[in-house]
């Protein structure tokens, strides 16, 4: 609190994870940002390369801003996330273009 910093809260998932933990994390996930998160502060960006994850944590916090992380980009990507509300698309630098970037601004 004292910095005034925001956090980025990057989720992973292994493949090999077993059956019900993928609820089980989300679940954990968000009661600890409802229970311990200062109300006094906004929530943190949540990002994941597993969009299906923070789909799932949005469903239990609707407010909850999330990171769409992505090694590509394309047109198709931006058109997924921009309807999104609270939402952010990181992807790698190298794969933005110039007319990406002037999409993604319209």
């Amino acid at each position: 609190l004292k910095l005034n910093l925001f956090l980025n809260i990057e989720l992973k998932m292994p493949d090999s994870a077993p059956a019900g933990y993928r609820e089980r994390f989300v679940r954990t996930v968000t009661q600890a940002l409802q229970s311990h998160w200062p109300a006094q502060r906004d929530l943190p960006l949540v990002s994941s390369f597993d969009w299906q994850l923070l789909n799932s944590v949005r469903e239990l916090i609707p407010t909850l801003p999330v990171g769409y992380l992505s090694e590509s980009c394309t047109q198709n990507l931006l058109d997924a996330i921009i309807p999104i509300p609270n939402a952010a698309f990181h992807c790698d630098a190298r794969a933005l273009t110039g007319p990406l970037i002037h999409y993604a601004q319209q």
